[in-house]
């Protein structure tokens, strides 16, 4: 344990000693890499804002195309349900 504190006590002494203008270069690095991930994360986000744009749209498309295929269904049906009544009313009175 006392090696230990030992060992963390020579780092210290190590990095304050060479940390003149050291520290000053990595103040500046670690601010450079954080406005780099800042600006990563902000792109990040606008390509989620836009995948999820994306997403509705594509889902509202299915959706419109759900009903148009739904009442073209409907349309078939009533048309089939009107020939089968008119062919039965030809049946009946011929």
């Amino acid at each position: 344990m006392i090696r230990k504190f030992a060992l963390l006590a020579t780092m210290a002494a190590f990095f304050v000693a060479c940390s003149g203008g050291a520290q000053e270069n990595m103040e500046k690095k670690a601010d450079e890499t954080m406005e780099k991930a800042g600006d990563m994360m902000d792109k990040a986000a606008d390509d989620m804002k836009e995948a999820a744009g994306n997403a509705m749209d594509t889902v509202k498309a299915m959706a419109d195309s759900a009903g148009a295929a739904m009442d073209n269904a409907m349309d078939k049906a009533k048309e089939g349900v009107e020939n089968a009544a008119d062919a039965a009313k030809q049946a009946v009175g011929h």
